[in-house]
This record gives structure tokens, C-alpha cells and sequence, in this order.
């Protein structure tokens, strides 16, 4: 009885595709003939085979081939090939490997796949049938010999004149530096002064020391007259201690603004005038006043505990009364930008507040 692997083989050289029912397919493809210069080998054309696994339904090819062959039925030659693929199972289950003759070896990988390598050894293809594998003796390849010039070496002394010029001219450039980093700090005050001079790069300058005479200042009396009241002729800003003092007419001078002070006790020879002692606190009162109110109370006791608080902070504080409420002011200013300093002072510990205008 002629085997499976045998008409498998046979089936090989007259067909592209052959399937072994329930495990897989060859697909043969014709590769052309090759040379390899480095083993000296010259491949005829072959067919190559390709295992599929995939290819497992039952086409009827290889059940046929051997029942005419063997001249068995249609089911008997069914159920050798049931029995032909179930030993190469199990082949791959105990060894890992199976070969069948001139087609190649089936073996397990690390995951279980079914792998296939096809024998070199057996040429598929019936056009290349009979031809094998020449080998011949590659002829080295001729390289040319090159012609080699000789070079002379170099004239260097040149190059070595131009070096020591080089170094030459390096020191010249840097020995007046040096003398210059030493003499300007030691020899002048251009360090005590921060002022560098060209007059200072010169080793033969010698400052010399300034000479100073005194001079009487002379200083032009300003006369008063003593019927004139000074602090009329003062102009003053709102909201500012200085005035302008005309001293001519195209010139002035700032002066302090002296505020009216009324005597505590006057003579009985120089009686104190009502109109002009309310005429000054009516001035007094017209001055704009703003101040910082930090908190509002119904309570006096509240307002007292307050005041003591802010007062062991630095604070100048006044309470004011407002009807039924108590304000705690923190501090007044003549102007905006002066209580700023107060407001700043108070939102850095945080109590926030209002301004209040008097």
C-alpha cells in the first residue's frame, strides 16, 4: 500500500495547494534561481512550500489521489488519512517534532504552534526536476594597484616664524594691560572715586591738589516793617503747612505756616477780643479733618474694651459719639495721602474701616 506522505509528495508536484484534512494546507510557490558569491553556489528554480494551519477543510484532493492509488474506497481511504493525521498529533505531543520524507519537519514552538521547515534537499518544481546545486570557485576580483605618491614634508620653519610672531605680538598687547591693572589702582583715586579718566592711563600725570580760598558769605538783611503783619503776606495751599512768602515781585521763599495760638491768661491792660477769638476757632473748624473709623458700638463698655486693644497696638484712638452709636476712630489726617499710612496700618492687622469727613 503506497502511504500518505507518499501521495502527499506526489500530489506536491503537480498541484499548488494541498490539504491534510483536520490539520493544515500546503501553498507552493515557485522561486527563481539564485547565487550566493559568498559560498560559491548556484540554486536551481524549486518550489517553495508554505505551511497553513488554517487550512484544514476537507477538499477532497489528497482522500481521492490515495483511493485510486491503493484502489480503495471513497470511506476506507477517508479513515486512513483520519489515522495518518492522528499519529502525527500525537508525534508532535510526545517528541515535538515530526518529519515526513522529501516534504520536511513539523515541530512545536515555545506556545504550541505548529511550525514547518521544508527539506532543501528535494525540488518540488517538475521544469527544474533532475537539477541540483552547483558549486563553484569564485576568481578573485582584480583590484587595481593604485599608484602612490610620495608627499614631501612641509617647509614648517615658515610656519613656525609665523608662530613665534604671533607670541610676539601677544605679549605686546598684553604687558601694557598688565601695567595699566596696577598703576591705575595704586597710582590714582579712580577706585575711591568711581570715575575713570584717560587722563589716568598716563604713568607721567600727577594730579594736582585743588587749593581752596574762604570767602566771606554775604548775607542781605530782609527788613520787616513792623506795621505789616507777615503771617497776611504768607499764601498758603489747602490741606498744606507751607506758604509763599513774596520777597519781591518776581521773587518768593517757602515758609512754615505758624497757626494762631491764643494766650491761656492775658493781662488785664490787653482784654482778649470775643470776635477775634471766634473768628480763629471758625478758621480752626473750616480746616478739612478726615479719619479712620475701624467700629461702631451701643455699648460703651464694648467701646472701651475696643479702645484698649487698639491703643496696646499702637494706635492713637478716639471714641466719638453719633447719636446712639459709639465711633472708634484710629486716627485722622489733614489729607487723603497722609491717612493712607493710617488705613495700611490698620487693613495690615485686619480691621477694615471707613473714612470719616469732619
Amino acid at each position: 500500500m503506497i502511504k500518505v506522505e507518499e501521495v502527499i509528495g506526489e500530489l506536491l508536484l503537480h498541484h499548488t495547494c494541498v490539504i491534510i484534512p483536520d490539520f493544515g494546507g500546503f501553498v507552493a510557490k515557485s522561486i527563481s534561481a539564485k547565487v550566493d558569491k559568498e559560498r560559491g553556489s548556484i540554486f536551481p528554480p524549486s518550489k517553495q512550500l508554505l505551511f497553513n494551519k488554517h487550512l484544514i477543510a476537507n477538499d477532497g484532493l489528497l482522500i481521492s489521489e490515495f483511493s485510486t492509488q491503493n484502489k480503495l474506497s471513497f470511506v476506507d481511504s477517508e479513515n486512513h488519512v483520519s489515522e495518518f493525521v492522528k499519529a502525527i498529533k500525537e508525534t508532535l505531543k510526545n517528541f515535538r517534532q515530526c518529519t515526513l520524507p522529501k516534504i520536511g519537519t513539523f515541530y512545536l514552538d515555545e506556545e504550541g504552534n505548529i511550525n514547518f521547515e521544508q527539506d532543501r534537499y528535494f525540488n518540488f518544481l517538475l521544469s527544474a526536476y533532475g537539477l541540483s546545486q552547483v558549486q563553484f570557485v569564485a576568481n578573485p576580483i582584480a583590484t587595481e594597484e593604485k599608484e602612490t605618491i610620495k608627499v614631501e614634508e612641509p617647509i614648517t620653519e615658515l610656519k613656525t616664524v609665523k608662530r613665534n610672531l604671533w607670541k610676539y605680538a601677544a605679549a605686546a598687547c598684553f604687558l601694557p594691560l598688565a601695567f595699566y591693572s596696577i598703576w591705575i589702582p595704586v597710582k590714582s583715586d579712580v577706585i575711591q572715586s568711581g570715575l575713570i579718566s584717560y587722563k589716568d592711563f598716563n604713568p607721567f600725570y600727577k594730579k594736582e591738589a585743588g587749593s581752596y580760598t574762604k570767602q566771606p558769605l554775604r548775607i542781605k538783611s530782609l527788613s520787616v516793617n513792623g506795621s505789616d503783619n507777615f503771617q497776611e503776606k504768607i499764601t498758603t495751599t489747602e490741606n498744606s503747612d507751607l506758604g509763599s512768602y513774596m520777597l519781591t515781585n518776581d521773587k518768593s521763599v517757602f515758609v512754615e505756616r505758624q497757626e494762631e495760638v491764643l494766650p491761656e491768661t492775658q493781662s488785664t491792660e490787653n482784654p482778649i477780643n470775643p470776635k477775634a477769638v471766634k473768628l480763629s476757632t471758625e478758621n480752626q473748624n473750616s480746616v478739612k479733618r478726615f479719619e479712620y473709623v475701624v467700629g461702631c458700638f451701643a455699648n460703651q463698655s464694648n467701646a472701651d474694651n475696643f479702645k484698649v486693644k487698639l491703643q496696646n497696638e499702637g494706635f492713637q484712638v478716639r471714641l466719638n459719639s453719633a447719636g446712639s452709636l459709639i465711633r472708634v476712630i484710629v486716627g485722622g489726617a489733614r489729607s487723603m495721602d497722609s491717612l493712607q499710612v493710617i488705613i495700611s496700618k490698620a487693613n495690615a492687622l485686619g480691621y477694615q474701616g471707613w473714612i470719616l469727613k469732619n
